[in-house]
């Protein structure tokens, strides 16, 4: 026996319990950095926004969106799901990380190269020979997070946190402000390329300044082929969701001209933005801790039930508010060209209630190294998605906007049962304690909705800044109060405090 009377595998596992809640702590630390920052950079995004939708016209948002769909599948080959690979192994050496440095560099070559050659048949087929140069341009600018795939994915694997949001809302900045001058100057859809190019460049000057790690010839390739195979499957599935998400956008472009398109992306992007506020710093904080997790079930499930907490009492509010008050959001913030936007980011909003926790099952699947899986539900789940958004293809952009969203919500059920299957998680809890923000939401959506019905001759933006404000303490109270929301509420107000606390000790 050593000292304390305990024996020395109990001392390993006070010592591995003590390690994981350091891991745990550090994770919700980094979690509440990733939210701030996260906020930063949407209020920066959404203030370039509102300027740029003033400059540009719809067809130039949407000619670039449908080059996005584009260059966005030629992002996916070049990653290949390498940098999840890095994320996902709970032990990787220094020789595999250079593999997979130099592996996505070559691919990130190799893409760019086939999308010179391929532009102007793509531009043809688009029916917009103008269109060349963008192209071009979008894809040989791969090469940029080409080069930046694993030192991020370490960054996050080491829960550096801080790094990551840095690197995010200086990319945001300085993109965004280069694209209002380029607008201003006349620059048409160029501004818009600018904005990405601008801003994948200072994420790579970050990454690289931030990162502890400098690229090197592997020695050996010993366990490269696992983390190929991990990566192929994760790419599949993510090749999957981009075109399910994305190939109706083309279609919309190719028949109904880039003006129909562009009404539709700025809509989806408002809803976009408001998914991204809630699903990437859970997924970016979620994701390692889950796979370090794996094989200690209660904290798992613990860990687990904390985050979708979170985002459903983030998601419920901001999608039952989209819902009701979608119209008055973009009339505000895009002005009158936009009017046709008003409807579709209406209908998108009442699919991002669902989607947190179908977002979260991703995690499960990756955790466990499950890619068969997780690719399996793919060509369901996506499948079904592709399938729908191409019959209301015939009702515009409107129609599959209805689809996104209805889709999101018949498959929910289904997409849980299968990730749940062989994890100590039960659909019914997970489906009632999301159910709870949800009710709040509602509930204060209705209150806020009768107090203003009342008001007639309110100008638009008055209302939606009242309503705003009156909505927001109004959920909160409910959500603490009625809906039994007060643990997590309170768990969270004690970290946001005790952070503010550390950053203040650090002065």
């Amino acid at each position: 026996m050593a000292d304390g009377g305990r024996s020395l595998s109990e001392q390993a596992d006070h010592r591995a319990s003590v390690a994981g809640e350091i891991n745990a702590a550090r994770a919700i630390s980094g979690g509440t950095k990733l939210l701030a920052a996260r906020l930063a950079a949407q209020f920066i995004r959404l203030a370039f926004t509102v300027v740029l939708a003033r400059i540009l016209a719809p067809q130039d948002y949407g000619l670039v969106a449908s080059v996005q769909v584009i260059t966005g599948l030629a992002v996916l080959l070049q990653d290949m799901g390498l940098s999840a690979a890095t994320l996902q192994r709970k032990h990787i050496s220094e020789a595999q990380i250079h593999a997979l440095y130099w592996l996505n560099l070559l691919l990130g070559g190799c893409v760019a190269g086939l999308g010179l050659l391929s532009a102007p048949y793509i531009a043809a087929w688009l029916r917009s020979p103008d269109s060349v140069g963008v192209i071009q341009v979008l894809l040989v600018a791969v090469l940029i997070p080409s080069a930046s795939a694993q030192h991020r994915a370490l960054m996050q694997r080491e829960l550096r946190f801080g790094a990551i949001a840095l690197s995010s809302v200086c990319g945001t900045l300085i993109g965004g402000a280069c694209a209002v001058m380029a607008a201003v100057a006349g620059a048409g859809p160029w501004a818009l390329v600018l904005m990405m190019v601008v801003a994948d460049a200072v994420t790579l000057i970050i990454s690289w300044a931030a990162a502890r790690y400098h690229p090197g010839i592997p020695k050996n390739f010993a366990g490269v082929a696992s983390l190929l195979h991990f990566g192929g499957g994760f790419l599949m599935f993510r090749v999957l969701g981009h075109f399910a998400q994305n190939l109706h956008l083309l279609l919309l472009s190719r028949n109904m001209g880039f003006a129909a398109a562009g009404q539709f992306t700025r809509a989806h992007m408002l809803t976009n933005m408001a998914s991204g506020y809630v699903n990437e710093p859970a997924g970016k904080v979620a994701l390692p801790m889950l796979s370090r997790l794996i094989s200690e079930p209660r904290r798992f499930v613990r860990f687990y039930d904390k985050a979708t907490g979170v985002m459903m009492l983030a998601a419920a509010p901001l999608g039952v508010m989209g819902v009701l008050y979608g119209s008055q959001v973009i009339h505000v913030l895009l002005g009158e060209q936009w009017e046709a936007a008003e409807q579709i980011f209406q209908v998108l909003c009442f699919g991002l209630i669902a989607q947190p926790l179908m977002y979260s099952t991703g995690w499960l699947y990756m955790a466990r190294g499950d890619m068969r899986g997780m690719l399996i539900w793919g060509c369901i789940g996506w499948g079904a998605m592709l399938i729908a958004a191409l019959v209301a293809l015939r009702f515009g952009p409107l129609g599959v906007a209805w689809a996104w969203s209805g889709t999101q919500w018949v498959l929910l059920v289904p997409c849980l049962v299968a990730a749940y299957r062989h994890l100590p998680l039960r659909t019914s809890v997970a489906l009632l304690r999301a159910s709870r923000p949800v009710a709040a939401a509602l509930v204060a959506a209705v209150l806020v909705k009768a107090t203003f019905s009342s008001l007639t001759g309110l100008p638009m933006w008055a209302e939606l800044i009242g309503a705003t404000a009156l909505f927001g303490p109004a959920y909160l109270l409910l959500a603490w109060f009625v809906f039994g929301q007060r643990q997590l509420m309170q768990t969270l107000a004690e970290t946001v405090f005790k952070r503010i606390q550390s950053m203040q000790g650090r002065r």
